[in-house]
């Protein structure tokens, strides 16, 4: 399945600025998240580097990256 739209940047930037329960990322108290992912390895870092170089990745890298962090994140007791 595909998807294609236009995205209004702007309009979302601004909307990021506004304050009200809408904002949720400015609510989000992100200290929470941070003492509970401290030390977590979750995702393999520099994936798209071989010999300092960047590689293209091959057809399912992005779906094999995506199953390694759910283990890992089930391995780690974040989700069930």
């Amino acid at each position: 399945m595909t998807a294609n739209a236009r995205i209004d940047l702007a309009g979302l930037r601004e909307y990021r600025r506004r304050s009200g329960m809408g904002n949720l990322l400015s609510r989000l108290p992100f200290d929470v998240f941070q003492a509970g992912f401290a030390g977590l390895d979750i995702r393999r870092k520099n994936g798209l580097l071989k010999d300092g170089r960047v590689i293209v990745p091959a057809r399912g890298y992005f779906r094999e990256q995506q199953a390694d962090a759910l283990a890992r994140l089930v391995a780690a007791g974040v989700i069930t």
